[in-house]
């Protein structure tokens, strides 16, 4: 009895996994993330203040810590950036808070914990997952993206991470 509550309990899970998905892979089939070209963003912590978020911002091809961004949970806006990382990791900035500031609303409307897009426009999504490596990849036929291996055929363009 036990092994059949535990069996059923793991489909009930990866249904869910699988409609969040399926919904995601509907949703953004055809959605344009360019805006996110070889850069990320992802959630990373309650803000120090009430009804705070913070997220980190970075480009993919730099070997630099991201930014810190404050956003208010109630308006979506940006009430700081931090680039105390940045300096500390690369001696300067290498993105405008104007493009920061872009990056952030634009993420916010999709409700991700994570979103990465390499070079070639490969989309990497973590839709639910906080602090956790990206699970789904919307790839670009004719290209490499980095780790494709790591992942393993869906549906048409999309990818799972094995």
């Amino acid at each position: 009895m036990k092994k059949a509550c535990f069996t059923l309990l793991v489909s009930l899970i990866a249904c869910n996994s699988n409609s969040t998905i399926d919904k995601v892979i509907k949703e953004h089939d055809q959605t344009d993330f360019s805006i996110f070209k070889n850069k990320y963003i992802h959630f990373r912590s309650v803000g120090q203040t009430r009804a705070t978020s913070i997220y980190f911002v970075g480009v993919d091809s730099v070997d630099c810590s991201p930014y810190g961004v404050e956003v208010n949970n109630a308006n979506d806006s940006v009430i700081s950036i931090n680039n105390k990382l940045v300096i500390s990791s690369c001696g300067k900035d290498y993105m405008t808070n104007e493009n920061i500031t872009q990056i952030t609303k634009e993420y916010l409307k999709y409700n991700f914990a994570l979103i990465k897009v390499d070079n070639y426009g490969n989309v990497f999504i973590n839709p639910d997952k906080l602090n956790e490596e990206p699970n789904v990849l919307r790839h670009v036929p004719s290209t490499m993206p980095l780790h494709f291996n790591s992942f393993k055929h869906y549906s048409g363009n999309w990818y799972l991470r094995n």
